[in-house]
Parts: structure tokens; C-alpha cells; sequence
């Protein structure tokens, strides 16, 4: 596992990480994806359905990917 700044690492390639990504917000690793692709900053992300909050995290500053996805640990 690896930690990477959106500042100095850019966004992950969510395609070619399915399952492998999360994003650290208010101290918590979160598994989600950014959402720059529907038009919004680098720094919003959307968290997956089984963290149980279907809203925006916003400011999000730095992101994991993992060795594996996260369903094979």
C-alpha cells in the first residue's frame, strides 16, 4: 500500500485500479474514487456503497492504493 497528494501524484487511474483505491478523509481511509470525471474538482470524492454515506467527501487531499483489491485481503 501506498499513499499519494492529488498536489504532487495527480488522480489515481481508477480503471486500471478497480478496487485497489480509498481516500483519506478526516483522518479515515475511505474505499471510494474521485469524481472528476462528472465535472467536479480533483480534491471531491464518492465514497463506495458499503461505507453507508451516500454523499460527496470534499477537500480530499491525499489517496491509498493498495497492493490487491481490497475484496482479495
Amino acid at each position: 500500500m501506498k499513499v499519494f497528494e492529488i498536489k504532487k501524484d495527480g488522480l489515481p487511474d481508477i480503471d486500471e485500479l478497480t478496487g485497489r483505491v480509498a481516500f483519506i478523509f478526516d483522518g479515515c481511509i475511505v474505499s471510494g474514487w474521485p469524481l472528476n470525471r462528472l465535472g467536479y474538482g480533483p480534491d471531491v470524492w464518492e465514497a463506495d456503497s458499503d461505507v453507508g454515506r451516500n454523499v460527496r467527501f470534499e477537500g480530499v487531499k491525499k489517496y491509498i492504493i493498495f497492493d490487491v483489491p481490497v475484496w482479495d485481503l
